[in-house]
């Protein structure tokens, strides 16, 4: 499904006529990837994109992203993020002393 999602965006972004279009599946099934994609390739195009994210409701059912399951990168940025802020919250205890 997401195969043909992407396929027929790209369809429509190369046609002449504006594109509409409203990408429609259950949680976890690759919407936001193909609207961000989309909506890159036509800021890379000179034009507009915009991406409304999935409703709270549909969110609520959403599981948790797990870490471990993160490329490599991702997690060595998420460690580099956490000890950043750590860093900081320690330096800010100390100036308050």
């Amino acid at each position: 499904d997401q195969l043909t999602a992407i396929e027929e965006t790209k369809k429509d972004m190369e046609s002449d006529r504006i594109m509409d279009r409203l990408i429609c599946g259950d949680v976890g099934y690759g919407k936001t990837e193909i609207a961000v994609r989309a909506a890159f390739k036509a800021v890379q195009e000179g034009m507009q994109g915009a991406d409304a994210e999935e409703v709270p409701a549909e969110a609520e059912k959403a599981e948790e992203p797990k870490l471990e399951d993160m490329p490599e990168e991702v997690r060595k940025a998420q460690a580099e993020f956490e000890e950043g802020n750590q860093s900081k919250k320690t330096e800010e205890a100390e100036k308050s002393e």
